[in-house]
């Protein structure tokens, strides 16, 4: 029962319309904000990443993905991590999430991002977090699950910060060298980068 008033509180609070985002369906009361074919279609990130960008790593014998091998603005990024794989699916839900007509779902999607902080023990507590204006739900979605303190969320153009993550729905790889490039400009140590999709 409790499951079932949970996935309706999301469907009326993430999806006005009753809709999937990444197909249009009328989404039934027991799936969550994505109906169950695009939830199936949507592919969970590889265990193996590049430690820059987060990035799939297909062979045993990489040690970076191609694209920061290949760039040397990678090395402002100190490591980073996504929830899903890019594909036909995930480029869907990313044109609506950005085209903002359903911007209390990028909540859900920084709900997930915040668990997946959570067990991964090898991230940095000590941080302090940065999205793009457009994409505020998703750390407001991430402070709420990764049980962090409000004050972690600051201002960081405004001061130089040790250590920064940044997040974001997905992202470009050449925006992400250049912004991490742009903290340690400003006195940051340390950046790395959460998606919820493998970067572009």
């Amino acid at each position: 029962m409790n499951s079932f008033i949970s996935n309706f509180l999301k469907l009326v609070l993430y999806t006005p319309d009753g809709r999937c985002p990444g197909c249009g369906k009328i989404l039934f009361l027991t799936e969550d904000f994505l109906c169950t074919s695009c939830r199936n279609n949507l592919k969970p990130a590889l265990q193996r990443r590049c430690p820059r960008c987060g990035s799939a790593l297909f062979n045993e014998e990489d040690r970076l993905c191609p694209a920061c091998l290949k760039d040397e603005r990678s090395k402002a990024l100190s490591g980073g991590f996504v929830l899903y794989e890019s594909g036909r699916k995930a480029e869907e839900i990313v044109r609506t999430l950005k085209s903002g007509t359903v911007p209390d779902m990028l909540y859900y999607f920084g709900e997930e991002l915040g668990e997946a902080f959570l067990k991964d023990k090898s991230l940095i507590r000590e941080v302090f977090f940065y999205t793009k204006p457009s994409e505020r739900k998703l750390l407001e979605g991430f402070l709420s699950k990764a049980h962090l303190e409000e004050d972690q969320d600051t201002a960081v153009s405004e001061k130089s910060c040790p250590v920064v993550l940044m997040l974001s729905l997905q992202e470009k790889r050449e925006n992400l060298y250049a912004s991490a490039a742009a903290f340690l400009s400003q006195g940051t140590k340390k950046v790395y980068c959460a998606s919820v999709f493998a970067p572009g």
